[in-house]
């Protein structure tokens, strides 16, 4: 058992001195990788940019039609906080997205916007936040801005909401959210790092030709002489 393990701690100790003697070949494959993976990213994969617009949804109006946060009570506020998955649900019909690809005009139609556009309730409030992902930031923005413009409009006639505004418009993003180009450089030079170990180790382990007196030993082959090194 000692000896088996003996030959087994000599085999990664050679593994070892085999992959530090060829230290150049890993540096290489890690930068080659390494900058294959950066260019692609940066070049070769569509950058994809965000916009986000925000939208106060209300659909208490008191006891005489008009809304006062005194009289809310927490039912109230959960209730008004349901319309917006309702005015979720609504905003995502084909019939609305037919109308905002018609005002966008750009040339996308209402299947296209909506694997853009995705909506949430801020923090489970009474906000409808509107964010829209594309490979143009201009277009993200007047995506958003023409989704809500016309959300004030169907969600008041489809839901009868009484009270919608829009806090904020969308806002140009021209710092890209995909690829990040950092981290793919990384990790293609990581994979390029590990390859190369493995592919040298596999050599390696492969390579059974005699190089020293140590390899005949391994062997068990007696040794009648050596010559030696002649300077």
């Amino acid at each position: 058992m000692n000896e088996k393990d003996s030959v087994i701690e000599i085999d990664f100790l050679e593994i070892l001195r085999v992959l530090i003697g060829r230290w150049w070949i890993l540096l290489l494959c890690v930068i080659i990788v390494g900058g294959a993976s950066y260019a692609y990213s940066e070049y070769g994969v569509p950058k994809m940019y965000i916009s986000t617009g925000r939208m106060y949804i209300n659909t208490y109006t008191g006891q005489n039609g008009s809304a006062s946060e005194n009289q809310r009570s927490t039912s109230v506020i959960t209730a008004s906080q349901r319309s917006v998955l309702t005015c979720i649900e609504v905003l995502k019909s084909m019939s609305v997205l037919d109308e905002v690809a018609k005002a966008v005009d750009l040339g996308y139609s209402a299947g296209q916007i909506k694997s853009m556009v995705s909506m949430v309730s801020a923090n489970e409030t009474e906000v409808l936040q509107i964010t829209v992902r594309c490979n143009n930031p201009e277009h993200a923005k007047k995506i958003v801005d023409c989704l809500m413009n016309v959300a004030t409009v169907e969600l008041k006639n489809i839901v009868d909401i009484p009270t919608i505004k829009i806090i904020d418009e969308g806002n140009i993003n021209r710092v890209p959210i995909s690829p990040n180009v950092t981290l793919t450089a990384m990790i293609g030079a990581l994979m390029g790092g590990i390859i190369s170990a493995v592919v040298i180790a596999i050599i390696a382990l492969g390579d059974r030709r005699i190089k020293s007196e140590e390899d005949l030993k391994n062997f068990n082959i007696p040794i009648l002489g050596v010559i030696p090194d002649i300077m």
